[in-house]
């Protein structure tokens, strides 16, 4: 074991888990390791289910470990949610990942994906003390087509209660801006022939 280890075993050992993580600042490399977690544990339920294994148990502790439902309410707006539009319980956010008949959910999770990347290129962070937020898009690729889809994120990260790694407790993923139509209708244009004949009209 190392000096670092050791010490830091000694400082959980006498602040405790909370008082320890609070101290300790997220940092970048956490949010890395927290998004390689992330997008492991969706390609992961994807292939179980795939395999005939146990998908729903993988999910689960997928849920468990990487959001905050356990320690507080999460704030979890899935891409393609319309009628159970936010999920703030964990049996929500589950249903959302595997599926449940009769309703919207076809399962996110055991859609046939080859990969998931997170764009750091595209990605913007702030850190504050006890959370940190990151904003940007994330790349899904069909394994069938190999067609690649890109979504926007916004997700809120903190610590654990009982240890070192990241916590979801903000989510919120949508597809990227689209519109047929503008907000406005563009006001139409006045015909300058008529304007001209009011006026002349009104003075005559």
């Amino acid at each position: 074991m190392t000096i670092r280890k050791k010490l830091k075993n000694l400082l959980v050992k006498l602040l405790g888990y909370e008082l320890y993580y609070i101290a300790k600042p997220i940092t970048e490399h956490d949010i890395n390791r927290a998004q390689r977690l992330w997008a492991s544990g969706i390609l992961r339920i994807g292939r179980l289910y795939r395999n005939g294994e146990d998908y729903v148990a993988s999910a689960e502790k997928m849920i468990d470990k990487l959001y905050s439902y356990e320690d507080g309410q999460v704030l979890f707006k899935p891409t393609n949610a319309k009628e159970d539009q936010f999920r703030i319980e964990k049996d929500e956010a589950l249903s959302y990942f595997i599926g449940t008949p009769a309703t919207e959910d076809e399962g996110f999770a055991i859609k046939n994906w080859s990969a998931i990347k997170f764009n750091k290129d595209e990605r913007y962070i702030i850190i504050n003390k006890g959370f940190a937020l990151a904003m940007g898009n994330y790349y899904f690729t069909e394994a069938k087509s190999d067609k690649t889809y890109k979504l926007e994120y916004t997700i809120g990260y903190k610590r654990s209660d009982t240890d070192n790694h990241l916590e979801i407790f903000l989510h919120h993923s949508s597809y990227p801006y689209k519109t047929t139509k503008p907000f406005k209708e563009k006001p139409q244009e006045e015909n300058k022939e008529t304007k001209k004949f009011f006026w002349s009209k009104l003075f005559d």
